[in-house]
């Protein structure tokens, strides 16, 4: 599963030390396609937004009930600007709108 897989959330981590949720996207695409990139970067957060706010992630994970929930993208590629903005947008909506943190970081291969 990655981001190409659009409608599919790639993993749960259960994190019963800091009593969180870790949603994980992981990012394998490089950036030779700004447009097409963002656009399943974009309706990848917005399947994992649905899983939280439909209560999805609640009933397939009942230890996710009560806890603070963060999304994080792992990238291959060396973020471009466009992708920089985005995120950081994303981030600030994520976070008034929805209490859900976003984070990134590369992940080296």
């Amino acid at each position: 599963m990655s981001i190409i897989d659009t409608r599919v959330i790639d993993s749960v981590i259960l994190d019963d030390e800091d009593k969180s949720v870790v949603l994980l996207i992981t990012d394998h695409l490089d950036w030779q396609s700004p447009k097409g990139h963002l656009l399943s970067l974009q309706q990848k957060l917005n399947t994992y937004i649905e899983f939280v706010e439909s209560k999805q992630i609640q009933n397939e994970y009942p230890k996710a009930v009560g806890r603070d929930i963060s999304i994080v993208v792992a990238y291959q590629y060396d973020l471009i600007e466009p992708a920089v903005v985005f995120y950081e947008q994303a981030a600030k909506f994520l976070l008034e709108k929805a209490n859900i943190k976003l984070l990134y970081a590369f992940e080296q291969c």
